[in-house]
């Protein structure tokens, strides 16, 4: 195939389709759909934007901050809604993007070298790797992405938001205290220790509540109790209401345990230089006396990475394949988390172009976070933009009838996000300990997606119970588990290279993630099918995995 030939069919594909993505949005019966996921969408990429700015100023590098999180967030939001292939996936900085920034950081203090100009020049490669693989068509390997492959990247995904924020949450209470009794007093140290652990204690408190509150109105959303718009329009502003109600409870009950608030200043205290971070632009890669080119080498072999698990998170969060024989044998359609709901033509190669070249070059000039795709969100898009049956039978939720595809809802999101930098007057009363509970939140919302919960809960239940027992459909229950075995054992290997990364010296190991998803698609591609006891139950599986 002829470099570039995948790019060049799907700007064609893209322009095919887009006047109607405009069209669309303002179709009878579409305009409601659209502009009410607006407020859900906002608070979805919003408060992701403000917890990892937080993350990223405290374990990356100090000159990160909030407000340069929520631009790149906006921005990238709004520019991707207006070009990519698929406008429905979001992306936005995300748990490998972050897991890269600080192997990044890392290695340029174990060069010797600031960590900026080293940035610089992994970005640099990263954009050229990206060039390398879209001219080379790899793009089109997205279509061999099996459903296994897709669901067990989405468990990482919210297993990384789970992870992080227990980390962040638990990680400050001391394992220790020192000894209270009236002979001896209270040092200023043991006072301070004292006042961190109850301050610590408070944090991991305010997060679980926002967490389960959260679910609380997830739950209310679901249910029969009240009319269904106004459950709508709660379950709509779930993060907004809980975020409220955390700054009412640090407010009232916790004013004088000094809580760390979140660090976005009020507009009259504005400072646009934190906004971005500029390169020296007479020498953007100033490495001081380190070898030239060993921080070459290294930034090579880092582009390299970070293009590599660019370029698979956004074949995973942006691409399957439809056989449609109403419209073309073959159809792209963006988005793991849509299972077949989207009918427009998609073409990965477009969403390769942003992720893997613009916007690292945007970071190099701009100091923006990395971004990716990420699941979680897009699965959250996709969810409000379902057309439902609006009168449905009484105790019945009501049937979906499509999809809503188009550009108008996220393009307006990523205007308001980027627009939410001047609400520092409001934001600045934010516990920073609620931002890690509504990542719990995230992560157990994007797990309940998940086709395997149904499936394990189907392996566990009696044959008696047939309601859950059948989705098995014929399949002897004993490859069932031994498929279900090794999905399993491919994410606690995924997970687990997530909690090494979080301690510096294993840090690295963050890196062979998206090589653990490479391994699970080489597996179910090449190995399984030449497995005697499996090749016969593998489509059965695939089909199972769509249809439940």
């Amino acid at each position: 195939m002829p470099p570039g030939r995948e790019f060049i069919k799907g700007l064609k594909e893209t322009a095919k389709r887009y006047p109607s993505d405009f069209k669309d949005a303002f179709k009878k019966g579409n305009v409601s759909v659209c502009f009410s996921s607006i407020p859900f969408m906002f608070f979805v990429v919003f408060a992701p934007a403000i917890t990892m700015g937080t993350l990223m100023g405290r374990q990356v590098n100090p000159a990160f901050s909030v407000s340069n999180s929520i631009l790149a967030s906006g921005f990238t939001t709004l520019l991707f809604a207006l070009f990519a292939g698929q406008p429905i996936a979001v992306i936005g900085p995300s748990g490998p993007g972050f897991i890269m920034e600080k192997m990044i950081a890392n290695e340029a203090n174990n060069l010797g070298v600031p960590f900026f100009p080293f940035r610089f020049c992994v970005l640099m490669y990263t954009s050229v790797f990206g060039a390398i693989f879209i001219a080379l068509n790899l793009s089109n390997f997205s279509k061999h992405t099996r459903r296994s492959v897709e669901e067990l990247f989405s468990a990482f995904v919210s297993g990384f938001l789970i992870v992080k924020a227990l980390f962040a949450i638990f990680r400050p209470i001391p394992s220790s205290l020192p000894p209270l009794n009236e002979t001896s007093p209270i040092t200023p140290e043991d006072y301070t220790q004292l006042r961190g652990a109850a301050i610590a204690g408070t944090n991991a408190f305010i997060a679980l509540l926002i967490t389960c509150t959260c679910l609380i109105i997830m739950k209310f959303k679901a249910s029969h109790l009240t009319r269904q718009k106004l459950r709508f329009w709660i379950g709509a502003l779930n993060v907004p209401i809980n975020m409220l109600l955390m700054i009412a409870v640090e407010r009232i009950f916790f004013a004088g345990y000094e809580v760390d608030l979140l660090q976005v200043p009020p507009v009259a205290s504005i400072n646009y230089t934190t906004w971005f971070i500029f390169p020296d632009w007479k020498d953007p890669m100033n490495f001081g006396n380190a070898n030239y080119y060993t921080v070459h080498g290294m930034g090579v072999f880092y582009g390299f990475l970070l293009a590599f698990l660019i370029f698979v998170e956004i074949g995973l969060n942006s691409t399957s394949i439809l056989k449609n024989p109403q419209v073309t044998p073959y159809i792209f359609f963006s988005i793991v988390a849509l299972r077949g709901g989207s009918i427009k033509p998609s073409p990965p190669s477009i969403d390769h172009l942003f992720t893997n070249v613009v916007f690292p070059i945007m970071s190099m000039f701009l100091g923006l976070p990395i971004v990716s795709g990420v699941p979680v969100r897009t699965i959250a898009n996709m969810m409000a933009l379902v057309k439902v049956n609006p009168n449905p039978a009484p105790g019945d939720n009501g049937a979906v009838w499509y999809l809503v595809e188009q550009r108008v809802n996220t393009i307006l999101v990523g205007i308001l996000v980027s627009l939410s930098v001047f609400a520092g007057d409001l934001l600045h009363l934010i516990p920073v300990a609620s931002l890690f509970g509504l990542f719990i939140y995230l992560g157990i919302f994007g797990l309940r997606g998940l086709r395997y919960k149904q499936i394990f809960v189907a392996l566990f239940s009696r044959k008696k119970y047939w309601s859950q027992w059948n989705i098995l459909d014929g399949i002897p229950r004993r490859f069932v588990y031994l498929f279900m075995s090794i999905w399993t054992v491919e994410l606690i290997i995924m997970l687990t290279l997530l909690i090494l990364g979080e301690y510096d010296e294993f840090t690295p190991a963050g890196a062979a993630i998206p090589f653990v998803l490479v391994i699970a698609s080489l597996l179910r591609e090449v190995v399984f099918p030449r497995c005697k006891i499996m090749a016969p139950y593998l489509e059965k599986v695939s089909l199972l995995l769509k249809q439940t």
